[in-house]
């Protein structure tokens, strides 16, 4: 049997591929770990990534605790996103840690967390999201 988080590795949309996005875990509870690879074209002047992509990654998180929490053939859109920005994010690899806090109906709210390779949280978010089913 394939594992929830094969199972959504096997969907990747254009953006995914872009941000170098794997799925590494994932349950069905909503708890979801992925990696990005931040190339360093993804970098401003300043040498460190630009925010939005930064806000890119954090939104792939949500969505992906959407799909694992309401099932793979859920597309969540975005109705609220909301970001914070604690530290710098240099290239390489990163990771990202999202949950659902709530589901009901059609309606998610989810948090997540863009963190370096020491644990330290560089950009955290949340989001309310529609949930679509194919």
């Amino acid at each position: 049997m394939i594992d929830l988080a094969e199972r959504l590795n096997g969907d990747q949309p254009p953006i995914a591929l872009l941000l170098g996005r794997t799925i590494i875990a994932a349950d069905r509870e909503g708890h979801v770990r992925l990696r990005f690879e931040a190339r360093p074209e993804f970098c401003n002047g300043d040498g460190v990534v630009q925010g939005g992509l930064v806000a890119a990654m954090l939104d792939a998180a949500l969505g992906a605790a959407v799909r694992a929490k309401a099932g793979a053939d859920a597309r969540p859109v975005t109705t609220e996103f909301s970001v914070r920005f604690v530290r710098p994010v240099c290239p390489g690899a990163v990771d990202a840690v999202a949950r659902v806090l709530a589901y009901a109906g059609r309606t998610a709210i989810v948090q997540a967390e863009v963190i370096d390779a020491e644990g330290q949280i560089i950009a955290c978010a949340t989001s309310t999201k529609l949930v679509k089913l194919k």
